[in-house]
């Protein structure tokens, strides 16, 4: 997983330290400065991401958010689900937030287990999001990760996101249940479905391209 905004005096052991939990166990974690890029490199990216043109867009645009003296860093965890869980939460380290993206994940498989999820309380984390609905889930079902858009540069929560399910049949029972009510609103899913692009909120569905998620 790819860590951006980190402060210019961040260590590789304060990123293990932050990250490093029973529930999203960490192999290993390391730091380096603004990636570069170049026309015959690009980003500079793993050995088993190389050539990710994707990724490597996303990584230049993360790390642009922290301003020229940001770092960027990559944490190792020991499983994709250790990951998902990971993602799932928001992490600061040294008055920064971080912005991560995530890496080894099928953008395709991901996109049939999630969940576009509207009219969500302007202050709810993601976070809370994942826990109240993997609350509404039946005995075995897991929310690995919710997203929450923002505005690009507020951070301000416009009242829609995405949930990330284990499986394509927990995604259906979301649909088919709903997420019954938060903070006094009632929650409102949809699947995939056509392209929505709707201008008081600045939403646009990524999920009309099925080789495209907003968990990546």
């Amino acid at each position: 997983m790819f860590v951006s905004n980190l402060a210019p005096s961040c260590t590789r052991k304060s990123l293990l330290k932050l990250f490093k939990s029973p529930s999203h166990p960490v192999k290993s974690a390391r730091i380096r400065g603004a990636p570069s890029v170049s026309e015959s490199n690009g980003v500079q990216l793993p050995e088993s991401s190389k050539g990710d043109a994707s990724l490597e867009r996303k990584v230049m645009a993360i790390s642009r958010t922290g301003g020229e003296e940001g770092k960027v860093g990559y944490v190792v965890f020991e499983t994709a689900e250790g990951m998902e869980i990971a993602r799932s939460k928001e992490w600061r380290l040294l008055d920064r937030l971080l912005y991560t993206v995530g890496v080894q994940r099928d953008a395709a498989e991901d996109a049939e287990r999630s969940v576009f999820v509207g009219n969500i309380p302007f202050k709810c984390s993601e976070e809370t999001l994942r826990r109240h609905v993997e609350g509404r889930m039946g005995p075995g079902g897991r929310c690995l990760r919710a997203r929450i858009v923002r505005d690009k540069d507020s951070r301000i929560s416009k009242g829609c996101g995405y949930v990330l399910m284990e499986s394509r049949k927990d995604a259906g029972d979301v649909l088919k249940a709903g997420l019954g009510k938060m903070g006094g609103k009632e929650l409102r899913v949809e699947d995939r479905g056509p392209v929505r692009k709707r201008a008081e909120d600045g939403v646009h569905d990524v999920f009309a391209d099925k080789n495209t998620t907003p968990f990546h």
